[in-house]
């Protein structure tokens, strides 16, 4: 059976792009993935049975069975990397649960500080609302600043008599763009103080 891709990239990355039997590296070798006990003797498409391996490595070992040292050696290495997958994973999941509470408190915050002014139905928000709110958290927006931009975005829309609802989030989404401008500006100029 055929190494999947998926399989592939993950035994390369764990090995470093390195030959597990000489070191080299590419581009100076062509790397491959090899079998430490060869399909012909019984050997699987599994991890602790796969290592990179440059093209003169891989053919010149042949069927050969290999040596308990290397065996040992690849299944110390596919047990690491399985569990640093593992913990990847866990980091990647707590990370996307706290940024869906992140936007769910944001979007709350619209609903609670839209009904404590008596403004009617909520703004109509784009069908991306979710993932416009998570890219600005990802560049750094806090959700209670955010929040404060819900406030001050309510606030004109009940000033300003014929400003609609569609615009109260594009006014929200220009106040965040702002602030993100305000923060690079000002890394520039702590930038350009520290050079100078």
């Amino acid at each position: 059976m055929a190494i999947s891709k998926a399989l592939r990239a993950e035994i390369l990355r764990r090995d470093n792009y390195a030959c597990r039997y000489c070191g080299a590296k590419a581009p100076d070798v062509r790397l491959t993935i090899d079998h430490v006990t060869p399909v012909a003797l019984g050997g699987g498409d599994v991890p602790t049975n796969l290592v990179t391996a440059c093209s003169a490595c891989n053919s010149g070992k042949a069927a050969i069975p290999p040596n308990a040292e290397t065996v040992a050696d690849v299944s110390q290495d596919a047990l690491r990397w399985a569990r640093a997958r593992d913990r990847a994973v866990a980091v990647v999941e707590r990370n996307n649960a706290a940024a869906d509470a992140d936007i769910e408190a944001v979007l709350q915050s619209w609903a609670d500080q839209w009904a404590a002014k008596g403004s009617g139905h909520l703004p109509d928000f784009p069908a991306d609302v979710n993932a416009a709110i998570a890219r600005w958290i990802a560049r750094g927006i806090p959700v209670e600043a955010m929040q404060r931009f819900i406030g001050i975005t309510i606030g004109k829309y009940q000033r300003t008599p014929s400003m609609i609802r569609p615009d109260c989030w594009v006014y929200f989404a220009g106040c965040c763009w702002r602030y993100l401008t305000d923060i690079e500006d000002a890394a520039k100029a702590i930038l350009a103080q520290e050079e100078s």
